[in-house]
Order: structure tokens, then C-alpha cells, then sequence
């Protein structure tokens, strides 16, 4: 570990989980949604292919064309994840602990991560764990008891889908940041393939939610939010790359979690008005799974 770990996962936090919230939560409910999805990661792969060509980091390997093969998958994920926060940006935060749990048990049962885990970590990992999952139990259960939630098999899908396909990523992030990928060969394959799968998307996908297939121009407006957008999307992809390559997944994964438990949920609930207000039971989560977080930050036992 590097003795400023923290710092790239702080930025993504910021990044992934409070700029990104905000803006795709105003774009996935528009229409023309898999064209505008295609345009975000048109933009990111303009923006990662210039800088892999111009640090020389763009150069074919069977490393990279495993790379895009992975962010090929990314790309239907991402399609999934855009849906299921179409449907609900809170309920869909009580659920994203579900690719972090898949990402850590495999870096602890592959890379031997278990090494970095002493007595304040692994009770900072164990209480963020324990509160996402509560809160997702209760969030649910309170939902239902007030009617305003109906079991949706399609969201679940969604969320299910995404889940495991970027559990699996996130490992593959941390096992290339330890095998000397460098960052910018690993960005610009990921979106290459995560390109393809969005026209594939395009192409062949007849969103019928919401009036998708209505056909309308895109603005300078609505391209210049899809550019800021795109440049979140990568910006959150490097600083969160940079935390794999310094610093262990079990330590990052469980921080990670915290961040998108908490942020896009009060975002949710407070900024777009989907739930009127926190009872004193999931105030008290926010707080625990808060504190967890930084006894996760606080405990590695190596700095070198």
C-alpha cells in the first residue's frame, strides 16, 4: 500500500457517488435513453483513446483484448444500471452492496488479501456489511408496509445483473493494478468494449419504457450534459482503477460500499424527493455504516 491511498478513493467517492448521482439521474429518464447511452461512452472512449495515444498506453495485447472483453459486459451492466435507477435512484443504492461483496471475496480468496485485515479493519469491514444489509432489509420492509413498493422482478433482474458482472470487474481491476497494467492501457480497452456493447444497444435494443422509442433531436444542451457526464464516467474509472493499484480491495471495497450506500440514498431521498424522510433507525445506520467506513480507513497494519 502507498501512503496516500486514500486520496483516489475520496475522489471517486466524490465523483462516482455525488456528481455522477446527480447528473444520470436527470438523463436515464429521458427519451432517446440508448442513444444518449451510446453518446456517453462514445465520449469516454474519445477521451481515454487520446490519452492512451498520447502516453503510448494504446497499444493491442492479449491483456487489452481481455480487457474489452470484460468492458463489453460492462456495457450491458451499465444499460441495467441506468434502468434500475429509472426505477428508483434510493432503492437502487440498497442493493449496489452486492458487486462489492463478489469483488472482495475474491481478491481475498485469490490475490490472499487476508493479510491486510487486522482487528480494527475486520470489524470496520464487518459493520459496513452488516449495515448495508440491514438497511436494505428495512428500506424494503418499510416500503412495502407503506405501499409504496411493489415487487418488480425486472429491477431485481437488473440489479442482480449488474451486480455480478461488475463484482467480477472490480476483482479484475485489482488483479491488473498488482500485475503492472498501467492505468491508461486499461482504460481506453475498457471502453472500447464497453463502446461496442452500447451500439450494440443501439442497433438492436427497442427500449419500450417510458416512450424511448419517441424520436427526438438531441440538443447542444443534452450533448454538453452527456460530455460532463461522460467525463465523470471516466474520471470515477481512474481514480477508482488508481485505488486498486495502491491499496488492497478488502480495505477499498468496504469504504466504497459506505459511499454508495449513503450518498446517492440522501440524494435520493432529500434532492429528488423519493422518500420524504430517514426514521431514526436508518439515521442510526447511516451513522454506524459511517463509522465502519473509517475504522476500514483507519486499520491496515502496512503502509509499504
Amino acid at each position: 500500500m502507498t501512503q496516500y491511498w486514500y486520496v483516489p478513493v475520496l475522489l471517486r467517492i466524490l465523483v462516482g457517488n455525488v456528481v455522477f448521482t446527480v447528473l444520470i439521474k436527470k438523463l436515464v429518464s429521458k427519451q432517446g435513453r440508448t442513444r444518449r447511452f451510446f453518446l456517453q461512452f462514445f465520449f469516454c472512449f474519445l477521451m481515454t483513446l487520446a490519452y492512451g495515444l498520447w502516453s503510448d498506453q494504446a497499444g493491442l495485447s492479449k491483456e487489452t483484448l481481455l480487457i474489452a472483453l470484460l468492458g463489453f459486459f460492462n456495457g450491458f451492466a451499465a444499460y441495467c444500471q441506468w434502468r434500475a435507477i429509472h426505477i428508483s435512484l434510493s432503492k437502487n443504492s440498497l442493493f449496489t452492496f452486492w458487486d462489492d461483496i463478489i469483488g472482495m471475496t475474491l481478491s481475498y480468496s485469490i490475490l490472499g488479501e487476508s493479510g491486510f485485515i487486522n482487528l480494527r479493519s475486520g470489524l470496520g469491514i464487518g459493520l459496513s456489511l452488516a449495515v448495508v444489509i440491514l438497511f436494505a432489509i428495512h428500506g424494503y420492509n418499510k416500503a412495502k408496509k407503506n405501499g409504496e413498493e411493489k415487487v418488480n422482478l425486472s429491477f431485481y433482474g437488473y440489479v442482480a445483473l449488474y451486480s455480478i458482472i461488475w463484482g467480477v470487474a472490480t476483482f479484475v481491476m485489482r488483479y491488473s493494478g498488482v500485475h503492472g497494467i498501467t492505468g491508461g492501457r486499461f482504460i481506453w480497452s475498457w471502453y472500447g468494449g464497453t463502446l461496442l456493447a452500447a451500439l450494440v444497444l443501439l442497433i438492436f435494443y427497442k427500449d419500450q419504457s417510458g416512450g424511448q422509442q419517441k424520436a427526438s433531436a438531441l440538443t447542444m444542451r443534452d450533448l454538453g450534459v452527456t460530455f460532463v457526464l461522460s467525463a465523470c464516467v471516466t474520471a470515477s474509472l481512474v481514480f477508482t482503477y488508481a485505488s486498486y493499484q495502491q491499496a488492497p480491495q478488502v480495505i477499498v471495497q468496504p469504504i466504497f460500499l459506505v459511499g454508495e450506500m449513503t450518498v446517492p440514498s440522501m440524494l435520493g431521498l432529500y434532492l429528488f424527493k423519493e422518500i420524504k424522510e430517514l426514521d431514526w433507525w436508518e439515521k442510526f445506520l447511516f451513522f454506524v455504516g459511517i463509522i465502519g467506513g473509517i475504522l476500514v480507513a483507519m486499520g491496515p497494519p502496512r503502509l509499504s
